[in-house]
């Protein structure tokens, strides 16, 4: 009688967790990445490929709370094949994952993935439409996906087509030095084309109506070509709410002043061809000059994030680690998450571990990720991962045992977080596959 009860109150239960583990974008399997194209163009549908890594928060972030989405369900189900597509490889990997392993490299490399979750889509024809990278929200994955089905995308085709003959079209130059950059991601040729454009049609613009919308998406995308005497600039110096308004984001004209004061009057000095031109810059002397030249600008943050920059550039992590505490003391990350993420351990902490062996530093990362793990418990588990691997590389290997397990704790499917457990239970080193630099004169060895 007791198993009936169960039966009955488990079936209930069970076909709740059934349509819970159904309601997802319906990921397409079993077929190599051949077959995928092949079958995209005999139905007549784009491609959507899902690039994560098993040890990718946002990328668990997507899965959860974006991917479940009716609304993105139904236009994926619609309009594309959809992918998921592991970068990584584990211990744990199916058959169907190993398959794909070579593809995987392959387009990581075709596609310059820098980072995960990247998204890429496909024509039926199987041209790149589109892609972007980074967590995203439901509103604005809805507006990638509308921005991959775009059917202006290969018109772009043809346009570059015409520009590699000479032929130029200055009216729509800087949509395809844009195309050029996020869909094919060819930054020489989209900085060539940019440049073009800006040489001949920006540097010319004289009168407050030129600074429209359409020119400020351009900028956004090669900031970099701003120069201190362009109208852009004068307006986000002198006008910035102005600017933010025409743009529509608070803060833009902030950030473009902030990169042209930072590329002429600090980068010009102290860099050259991606070398160091000063051993010990004097970054009273070069304060001194901002603040004459620039009165309404405050450069102490401007400076700071230099500092940072330039240090880390050259690997002088002590300086480094330095500057990089003044800035989180002077602007502390806001508990927002992804604040939190990314000064705390992507660019803090888990930096510091993989690519730095100085004890000194090391230990003063420790609080960084103790801050983080206060103010962003969504992330807990990859935080209590990088405090793991930076604890033992520290030889506290009882407490990194101790940190991993926690990791595991509030992780249990991550089979990243098990494998360096194992690493630091039989003394070796960790993250070798991610680029982890290691010592190994230094490396922990554990106690039996």
């Amino acid at each position: 009688m007791k198993r009936k009860i169960f039966l009955i109150l488990f079936i209930p239960i069970f076909s709740y967790a059934q349509k819970m583990q159904e309601k997802t974008i319906k990921w397409q399997t079993g077929l190599t990445w051949s077959q995928i194209k092949q079958k995209a163009k005999k139905e007549d549908k784009y491609i959507f490929l899902d690039l994560y890594a098993t040890w990718c928060a946002p990328c668990k972030a997507m899965d959860a709370e974006v991917y479940t989405d009716e609304n993105i369900i139904k236009i994926t189900s619609d309009k594309f094949i959809s992918v998921k597509l592991q970068m990584d490889s584990t211990q744990n990997d199916n058959e169907e994952i190993k398959r794909w392993y070579k593809d995987a490299e392959k387009i990581g490399r075709e596609y310059v993935i820098q980072g995960y979750p990247s998204f890429l889509f496909f024509t039926p024809e199987g041209l790149l439409a589109y892609k972007d990278i980074g967590f995203k929200n439901v509103r604005s994955f809805s507006q990638i996906l509308s921005k991959a089905l775009n059917p202006m995308n290969p018109v772009n085709y043809s346009r570059l087509s015409a520009y590699r003959e000479g032929k130029k079209d200055y009216s729509t130059m800087d949509i395809l030095a844009i195309f050029v950059k996020q869909t094919l991601s060819d930054k020489k040729l989209a900085n060539e084309v940019a440049s073009d454009y800006k040489r001949n049609v920006i540097s010319k613009m004289k009168e407050r109506n030129s600074v429209t919308k359409p020119l400020l998406d351009f900028i956004s995308e090669f900031p970099s070509l701003v120069e201190s005497n362009d109208i852009v600039f004068r307006f986000a110096y002198e006008e910035p709410q102005w600017l933010d308004s025409v743009f529509t984001k608070v803060g833009f004209a902030d950030y473009l002043v902030k990169q042209t004061i930072t590329r002429e009057e600090l980068v010009s000095n102290l860099e050259k061809d991606g070398k160091r031109l000063v051993k010990k810059p004097d970054w009273t002397e070069l304060k001194k000059k901002i603040d004459k030249k620039y009165v309404r600008y405050n450069a102490d943050t401007l400076l700071l994030d230099y500092q940072v920059a330039f240090y880390r550039r050259y690997e002088d992590w002590i300086e480094w680690a330095k500057y990089k505490e003044r800035k989180l003391n002077l602007v502390p990350p806001k508990a927002d998450g992804l604040q939190a993420y990314i000064q705390l351990n992507t660019y803090g902490a888990w930096d510091a571990f993989k690519n730095c062996n100085d004890k000194i530093v090391l230990r003063k990362t420790l609080a960084w990720i103790d801050l983080a793990l206060n103010i962003d418990k969504k992330n807990a588990a990859a935080y209590s991962d990088t405090k793991a691997n930076v604890l033992y590389k520290l030889g506290e290997i009882s407490s990194a045992i101790e940190c991993e397990k926690a990791a595991i704790d509030l992780d249990p499917k991550n089979s990243k977080f098990k494998e360096v457990l194992s690493q630091m239970v039989n003394g070796k080193p960790t993250y070798v596959d991610q680029g982890a630099n290691w010592d190994l004169k230094l490396l922990p060895i554990p106690k039996n």
